[in-house]
């Protein structure tokens, strides 16, 4: 808990139970609402304290309790039974482990519960239903492990049935669990308020038509489960903006009514599926339309251009498909879009349009493993797979042109690429198994770029040349990921060790290894030495920075550890722990304090900030704190030795206190401030190893 100036909460709030009873709870005593999120506090949720703090705080009108983001380890103790008029409990990335407990049941005020991202285990509570005012409910993202399925992190269980109960409820996050089975039939209801559902990343099954009920959802999360069948749609989803539902096993063809009636949908995503035939042409209806993925499917036809009139499209990945077909010029109406993905549909015929030039977004194109020439052949390539690939998708590479007569098309320098890119002047090694290198594909300057679209050549853009964008996205920022096969390898060559293969009308280049025997000897010889010496050293630098770093490193990681366990205490009844506890106290604080009032005020701030640091970095427990005094406990006697040198070398090197740099002390305290500083530095009244045990 974080304690006011010169108070603790229980001088400040608590009252004795007589007083709670008459309800004897002034505004000034009143404390509506504790937010403390991200604040670094360092304690344990069950510490007698703390729950002692909070049930009188809550006495006396306590609604809203918000920790998220410290270090509150331990599991939710009993007492949180007794907070019943909390209406929001936020413990998200608190270090959190344990059950759910059902002392949150009695919880019946709540409207907000948030425990997120915690280490969290067991079955999924089936009680939920019965804090009928709750709105939001956000469990998602556990890492506790479960007994005899260490498998399975987080949550466990079946979606209880009677979730559909809460008529209020508006968000309900799941996601990344281990929840399994069928999403309840019961879910939604034609009441339902529901608008925020997120199960993704869990072990759930069957079908999820029964999210179709759910009439108000703005924002639909389904990845990454095994759910099967058609994906679920609903003309009743007029306010949703967010829809996925990726790898899973859906099913079937796109459905035409999300096109048709979910026309604010901004982020798309069904990626990872089953589904075929083609993409409805309704799908231009998406005018909201933000981001759109379908990739690993096995959907079919041809891309249209009424594809690229959606007006706010920025992102199109369909790779890993089956389609087929040309890029359209319409592609440079797209006046939002950045990014395409068309890579692995071996259908993809054509030429890149130059009017993708005209888009002043546009940074990443990857069209790798199609049949895209600058020659505009409109027959597919024969496409295989190198057999010393790891990765199919990434590693397969066109072999021949389908038509023979198409073989001999050999493009002109200038039908390379479309007329606003070049080439570098650098290669660099290709990622497959093709043993080669090519130089890498760059926009280029506004300037030029005009110049030389202003030709009315298959790759120029004619009289919209002058439309073409005055500033380019960074060349950092940009990815034009083409097969050599666009460009017939015109700027490629064999890495060292392979000898170039050339057709007969050089359109297609091959990299076989050489038969120079010597030559392979010489390169296994200096590859053999470089990767030798580079091993040795790599090897000396890393045990010279173990020996440099281990100390540092391992005791931190002691720490952490000793932090998670929270006050030190006896781990079972009977059993004994022993605890050192450090007692400092200021000589004669209260003379300098009424003598130097405001000196001794800002040199307390100073005092209590290294105090605590300390106590943070030797995982110190703060027992009590009474003005100048503080009580801590440490797991061993090191950390409390370690405590006290730290402190007190702190201390003898603060500059004098309360005074900012340019500063002078008054005439008359220039000559106390030595005796000043000499006498505040805290002394260790106690310091002792004592032996508890757990009654």
């Amino acid at each position: 808990m974080v304690q006011p100036a010169g108070q603790n909460w229980s001088q400040r709030s608590q009252l004795a139970a007589a007083d709670v009873a008459k309800g004897d709870c002034s505004a000034v005593h009143g404390i509506k609402a504790i937010d403390l999120p991200i604040n670094n506090l360092n304690a344990s949720l069950s510490n007698p304290g703390m729950v002692s703090s909070l049930l009188s705080i809550h006495a006396c009108g306590l609604t809203v309790l918000n920790l998220e983001a410290n270090n509150l380890a331990g599991s939710i103790p009993e007492q949180y039974s007794q907070l019943v008029n909390l209406k929001v409990l936020n413990l998200a990335a608190c270090w959190v482990s344990g059950t759910i407990p059902a002392a949150l049941s009695k919880l019946r005020n709540l409207t907000y519960i948030n425990l997120s991202n915690n280490w969290m285990n067991g079955p999924l509570p089936g009680w939920l239903h019965t804090l009928s005012k709750l709105q939001h409910i956000n469990l998602g993202t556990q890492f506790g492990g479960n007994e005899g399925s260490e498998e399975l992190l987080g949550l466990t269980g079946q979606l209880p049935q009677q979730l559909g109960q809460l008529k209020g409820l508006r968000q309900l996050n799941l996601e990344m669990n281990s929840l399994s089975g069928e999403l309840p039939p019961t879910l939604c209801s034609d009441a339902s308020e529901l608008a925020v559902l997120n199960v993704r990343v869990n072990l759930l099954d069957g079908p999820a038509s029964v999210v179709e009920r759910c009439r108000k959802l703005m924002q639909l999360n389904l990845a990454s489960n095994a759910l099967t069948g058609p994906l679920p749609a609903s003309r009743d989803w007029s306010e949703l903006t967010t829809y996925s539902a990726a790898n899973n096993g859906f099913s079937g063809s796109f459905p035409k009514a999300l096109a048709l009636y979910a026309r604010n949908l901004e982020h798309l995503d069904i990626s990872g599926n089953a589904l075929t035939g083609q993409l409805p042409t309704v799908i231009t209806l998406l005018s909201s339309l933000q981001s759109l993925d379908i990739a690993d499917n096995q959907l079919s036809g041809t891309l249209s251009g009424d594809l690229y009139y959606l007006p706010a499209l920025a992102q199109l990945d369909a790779s890993n498909n089956n389609f087929v077909g040309t890029i359209p010029a319409a592609i440079g109406l797209s006046y939002s879009l950045e990014g395409v993905d068309l890579s692995n549909n071996t259908g993809l015929t054509g030429q890149l349009p130059p009017e993708i030039g005209l888009l002043a977004r546009f940074n990443s194109f990857k069209g790798r493993n199609t049949s895209m020439s600058c020659a505009g052949i409109i027959r597919p390539y024969n496409v295989t797979t190198n057999s010393s690939c790891t990765d199919p998708r990434e590693c397969t590479t066109p072999e021949t042109i389908g038509n023979a007569s198409d073989a001999g098309v050999l493009c002109a320098p200038e039908q390379l690429l479309p007329c606003f890119l070049r080439f570098s002047d650098w290669m660099v090694p290709r990622d497959d198994a093709s043993n080669m290198r090519c130089k890498v594909i760059l926009r280029r300057e506004p300037d030029n770029a005009q110049e030389v679209c202003a030709a009315t050549s298959a790759v120029g853009l004619g009289d919209q040349a002058g439309m073409l964008p005055a500033i380019w996205p960074d060349q950092a920022e940009q990815e034009w990921s083409i097969d050599p096969s666009y460009y017939q390898y015109q700027v490629c060559e064999c890495l060292f060790g392979y000898e170039p293969s050339w057709d007969a009308n050089r359109t297609t280049l091959t990299c076989v290894r050489s038969n120079d025997s010597s030559r392979n000897q010489l390169q296994a010889v200096i590859l053999g030495t470089v990767f030798g010496v580079a091993f040795v050293l790599a090897g000396l630098f890393a045990w010279l920075v173990y020996l440099r770093t281990r100390p540092r490193w391992l005791r931190e990681r002691q720490q952490q550890a000793k932090r998670l366990k929270g006050a030190p205490v006896a781990s079972r009844l009977g059993d004994k722990a022993s605890v050192s506890i450090v007692v400092t106290d200021v000589k004669d604080f209260t003379e300098l304090t009424r003598k130097y009032p405001q000196l001794m005020s800002k040199a307390m701030g100073s005092h209590n900030s290294i105090l605590r640091k300390g106590c943070h970095s030797h995982a110190g427990y703060v027992l009590d704190q009474e003005g100048d005094s503080w009580c801590i406990a440490f797991h061993d006697a090191l950390d409390a030795v370690a405590f006290s040198l730290q402190v007190q070398q702190a201390f003898a090197q603060l500059k004098a206190w309360g005074i900012r740099p340019g500063e002078q002390l008054p005439p008359e305290l220039q000559q106390t401030d030595s005796t000043l500083r000499a006498a505040a530095v805290p002394q260790c009244a106690s310091q002792r190893q004592i032996v508890i045990r757990s009654a």
